[in-house]
């Protein structure tokens, strides 16, 4: 796009009906009741959304789908779109079959902070969206089989509550509530719309082939602001089309900026920065590759080792792949923009 490479992998949204929330089959909901809302703008700008409200019954509120069969060991996303109407608080939740007893997490919708998150939970946040909505989101790791394993959202009886809270409704209480997504993975990517199944988005990509106008010495630079902070990540990878000839720049599993250069099959420098990037923070990192010179800057300062005795790739590079390595994998989660290369050994002055 117009303000950089969006950069995620493939995900599928395991929810059906992701926003027919109302009307769906695929969706229950237990003392609560859902109706359509023009009253506010989505988190889109449009009016697709529903307000859900308490009923006066004395139990357990919440809406759920379950239509997937969890896997353990693998981790999955929870997320849905929320909005404060009466009440601040709302809730995340699992049952115990399909994940460990205890996976839940609390959200301030007036605030945009998390409250009590479960101990078995691995991780939970809110991603702030226009027109006062937050993108709730909870990752938990599977312990057992379910057919149909389940997400939950519940009412809290507007306290920054325990688990599965259960207490007398009250019809004045209610919150807006629009769009959800079950993935696999360790932090929501974009909102897949579903219908009667689920979607797949194809991951993110951008490559330049027949680039044999990029020469060392090679100075390049990359802006890049991590969603997520876990899986290894290559950013900018220059490369004669295999493993054994390329420069990558990548950000390590520890959010580490890196940069490896291979000639002949071998490494010839590694250089990993001091201190790990800050998630949602935009960070620039450049490097320099030339002979006997390799060095690695984040934000315009040297970083790491520098490496004074290499020989640069062997072969002329043919392709610059963006956001991913020379096969096409290894995509990153996060926002890439000024990306830069340039044929001079530029000094840490001009860097």
């Amino acid at each position: 796009g117009p303000n950089g490479l969006n950069s995620e992998q493939a995900a599928t949204n395991l929810f059906t009906d992701s926003n027919a929330i109302l009307t769906s089959e695929d969706w229950t909901a237990d003392d609560v009741t859902l109706a359509a809302s023009t009253a506010v703008l989505d988190p889109f700008g449009g009016k697709n959304l529903f307000l859900m409200t308490e009923t006066t019954g004395s139990s357990l509120h919440w809406i759920s789908q379950g239509v997937f069969t969890s896997v353990i060991g693998i981790k999955y996303v929870q997320s849905v779109f929320l909005k404060k109407s009466s009440d601040d608080w709302v809730q995340l939740s699992q049952d115990n079959v399909a994940f460990p007893s205890g996976t839940f997490a609390n959200f301030n919708l007036a605030t945009g902070v998390t409250g009590q998150i479960g101990a078995t939970t691995d991780a939970a946040g809110m991603i702030p969206y226009p027109n006062g909505w937050y993108r709730c989101w909870m990752t938990m790791e599977a312990d057992g089989v379910q057919a149909s394993t389940r997400g939950y959202v519940y009412m809290t009886n507007n306290v920054d509550a325990n688990q599965w809270v259960s207490y007398t409704g009250d019809t004045s209480s209610h919150t807006y509530i629009s769009r959800a997504q079950f993935e696999v993975g360790t932090y929501p990517t974009t909102y897949i719309e579903t219908g009667a199944a689920t979607v797949t988005r194809n991951k993110d990509q951008l490559s330049y082939a027949g680039a044999s106008n990029a020469q060392y010495p090679l100075t390049g630079r990359v802006r890049y602001t991590p969603n997520q902070i876990e899986d290894i990540g290559v950013l900018l990878d220059v490369n004669d089309g295999t493993a054994d000839d390329r420069v990558e720049l990548s950000v390590t599993a520890a959010g580490k900026p890196r940069l490896l250069v291979r000639s002949g099959g071998s490494d010839v420098a590694d250089i990993t920065a001091d201190d790990a990037l800050v998630r949602g923070v935009s960070t620039l990192i450049n490097f320099v590759v030339g002979e006997d010179d390799a060095r690695l800057y984040v934000d315009e300062v040297a970083t790491g080792t520098d490496d004074t005795s290499l020989a640069v790739p062997a072969d002329t590079p043919t392709s610059i792949n963006v956001g991913e390595d020379y096969n096409n994998v290894n995509q990153p989660n996060g926002l890439i923009t000024d990306v830069g290369l340039a044929n001079e050994n530029q000094s840490t002055a001009e860097i």
